[in-house]
């Protein structure tokens, strides 16, 4: 059984999810004064205006896509991990 306090913000999660799939131009404009996403083909990152990581985004590249595989939250500490099942 899960505790609901050992569980992340259900916000931040949901953040974490969108900033995985919005493009990150999209995202500038909105992050505070100092913070910086970095956007690469296989890996985002999120960083504070310390340089301290906040958010990993992994990708992985297949068909000409790019596809989610993991969200790993520094300041929350949680990772979730996705298996892209394709399009049937």
């Amino acid at each position: 059984m899960i505790n609901a306090g050992e569980l992340p913000p259900a916000n931040q999660v949901l953040a974490d999810i969108m900033l995985s799939y919005w493009p990150a131009a999209d995202w500038q404009p909105l992050l505070p004064a100092g913070w910086r996403l970095e956007d690469r083909p296989e890996v985002r990152r999120l960083y504070d205006d310390r340089g301290a990581t906040i958010s990993e985004i992994r990708y992985q590249q297949a068909n000409g896509q790019r596809n989610l595989l993991s969200i790993t939250q520094f300041a929350f500490h949680y990772r979730i991990t996705i298996q892209n099942l394709g399009s049937e």
